[in-house]
């Protein structure tokens, strides 16, 4: 019973230390702005200064999973405070956007919220899912 009890604990132990984290990077012209591996809403808030829009530049967001599934598609997406989309890319763990249409979608708004979420690719699979998007970041235009 103990060697059971042993093997099962060490097999559970290799399983956990070969797991890994997805994590992301946000980057706002060449700047490093957030580089997480958790979510975490409170922490991961970064102000853009309206003004860095007119200058040349992009907003770039880069997602990286521990431990892909070529058989999923990832969505990353930028939405306004009310939760209305304004920028969707599927099918991609980066997204580049323009400081020119960055500036289109902040027109009116304070804070934009980046979320990303995965769902298999086969769309019958995909109905009997949940869709759980994670928090990125939040983006506070100054």
């Amino acid at each position: 019973m103990k060697s059971i009890l042993f093997a099962l604990l060490t097999s559970l132990s290799f399983l956990f230390m070969n797991a890994q984290s997805d994590s992301w990077k946000v980057y706002h012209n060449k700047k490093l702005l957030v580089n997480a591996n958790e979510e975490n809403e409170t922490k991961n808030i970064v102000a853009i200064n309206k003004t860095e829009l007119n200058k040349a530049g992009e907003l770039i967001v880069m997602y990286e999973e521990g431990n892909p599934n070529k058989e999923w598609k990832r969505t990353i997406a930028i939405l306004d405070e009310k939760d209305i989309n304004l920028f969707e890319k599927a099918e991609i763990n980066k997204i580049q956007v323009s400081n020119t249409i960055l500036k289109k979608l902040t027109a009116g708004k304070t804070k934009l919220k980046i979320y990303s979420w995965s769902i298999p690719k086969d769309p019958a699979k995909a109905a009997l899912i949940r869709i759980r998007r994670v928090h990125l970041c939040t983006l506070e235009l100054k």
